[in-house]
């Protein structure tokens, strides 16, 4: 249960859509009430990828952070409750979430998808601009969910996930949407998107 409050418009978040229809930052659930009834901001979201060493990446999340898993870290981040799980891959839902169930963890995630998908009831947020990557995605998931601290865990966008040699076009996603982000996202862990943010 949350209340709504007005966050001050601004040019970059107003060019956000989200299920092609404009999407305002003053409609953005950014307080919450906790379980004794008091109002407090929303937690920081702590974005979980795989990419190298995110296992132990991932073990040094502080606590009082909500964490929001991309793509397969739904099926093996259970030692902790995830509270959101984002992908561009809504096809693999169904076996991702047989996966976690078996791994022993958390299953009451809001489960975000940019489309349906026929294997796995989730939600739709079809979020313009583009990611064009699921952790891009979950990004912007947090943000339109009113996360206003949000930290990379996982993402970050070299070594080997540049095998194929698509980070090029990754990076240019990445930088394209950056003045959009650059005032809610950090990256504490080492990377590419560490030294990105570490920009502004």
């Amino acid at each position: 249960m949350g209340t709504y409050t007005g966050i001050p418009p601004t040019p970059m978040l107003d060019q956000i859509e989200v299920n092609n229809r404009p999407w305002s930052p003053t409609g953005a659930l950014v307080f919450q009430k906790d379980n004794s009834g008091c109002t407090r901001l929303l937690p920081p979201l702590a974005v979980v990828g795989t990419g190298p060493g995110w296992e132990y990446e991932a073990e040094s999340i502080p606590d009082e952070c909500d964490i929001l898993v991309v793509n397969r870290a739904g099926c093996e981040l259970t030692w902790r409750p995830v509270k959101w799980w984002a992908t561009m891959h809504p096809e693999f839902l169904a076996d991702w979430t047989f996966q976690r169930m078996e791994n022993g963890g958390n299953l009451d995630i809001e489960i975000v998808a940019p489309f349906q998908s026929k294997n796995k009831e989730h939600m739709i947020l079809n979020i313009s601009p583009k990611a064009g990557t699921s952790g891009l995605y979950g990004v912007l998931v947090g943000l339109v969910n009113g996360y206003r601290d949000i930290r990379l865990y996982g993402v970050p966008l070299e070594g080997r996930d540049d095998m194929d040699g698509g980070l090029s076009v990754v990076h240019e996603q990445w930088e394209r949407l950056f003045p959009i982000l650059t005032k809610y996202v950090t990256a504490p862990c080492p990377g590419w998107t560490r030294r990105l943010f570490h920009k502004k």
